[in-house]
């Protein structure tokens, strides 16, 4: 049997085999995408009901009636700008604590580094939950009940943050950072225009994963914060139901409110988010 007869004969089985898995991938995007999809149809509507079966995905007419009505009758902007101070001032000061940390942890040798390791190691494996209290304890002797700076004080620096820039440290060839100091460049010389420009793509992952934390904190600032003028975005929308009778069409145009500048941010930073988590797993 020639090769062209044996292409022929398993061109329908690769065909087939393509089919099951567009397939496949499509239903598994539909699925994903779907609650998202009825998120933003159940926003553009003004009539109908919301929990129909099957659920409506085209809203007809879309309308931005619900946008411009919680605009109108929550202080949305206040709740956003809160967000941002929250979180630009949080991923910032975050990114710079733990670069440092793990540059420390990376290239000084410090005394007791094992024991060091061996401790942030089990932090990281205890649930999140168990550090509120201490948290909330030191936040309250500190006086910044209702501040804005108690959202982000107690996560600046993260064991996922610190051992990602180690990892990312130890990568770098002593070499260069022994020619930055025979030319006379100093420990924060060293750190800042060295170091850290090769470390890119981790610290941009650090970055896109500080900024999402931060933008969607609830729980935290629901502890912290009891004035509703200092709420953050992500808190506002749970005030949405409940203080006007479940108003399902606000709540969900306050969501997609909420997670456009997430999207925007991972968009346009996907390409470093992609090539920091794939970083040293492939070594020429």
């Amino acid at each position: 049997m020639s090769v062209f007869q044996l292409s022929r004969l398993k061109r329908p089985r690769f065909l087939v085999s393509r089919i099951l898995l567009y397939t496949a991938l499509i239903l598994v995007a539909l699925f994903t995408t779907g609650p998202f999809l009825w998120m933003l149809s159940t926003a553009l509507k003004t009539s109908g009901s919301v929990f129909t079966r099957p659920p409506e995905l085209l809203p007809v007419p879309p309308t931005l009636q619900n946008f411009i009505e919680i605009w109108n009758a929550v202080p949305m902007l206040r709740w956003l700008i809160n967000s941002v101070i929250i979180t630009v001032v949080g991923t910032g000061l975050q990114m710079l604590i733990n670069a440092m940390a793990g540059y420390a942890l990376a290239r000084f040798s410090l005394p007791g580094e094992r024991i060091i390791l061996f401790v942030l190691l089990v932090m990281y494996m205890l649930p999140t939950t168990t550090n509120f209290l201490v948290n909330f304890l030191t936040i309250r002797e500190l006086r910044l009940n209702n501040n804005l700076i108690a959202v982000f004080l107690p996560t600046l620096a993260t064991i996922f943050g610190i051992f990602l820039m180690r990892q990312a440290f130890l990568g770098i060839p002593q070499d260069l950072e022994d020619a930055a100091r025979i030319d006379g460049a100093g420990e924060w010389t060293l750190f800042v225009r060295v170091m850290l420009p090769l470390v890119g793509p981790p610290l941009a992952t650090m970055g896109i994963f500080s900024f999402v934390g931060f933008w969607n904190e609830f729980f935290w600032p629901l502890v912290v914060l009891t004035d509703e003028k200092l709420y953050p975005l992500a808190l506002g929308v749970r005030y949405l139901n409940s203080a006007f009778v479940a108003n399902t069409r606000w709540v969900m145009a306050g969501a997609v409110i909420t997670m456009i500048p997430t999207l925007v941010v991972f968009v346009f930073a996907q390409r470093y988010f992609i090539r920091g988590a794939t970083a040293g797993a492939i070594k020429g």
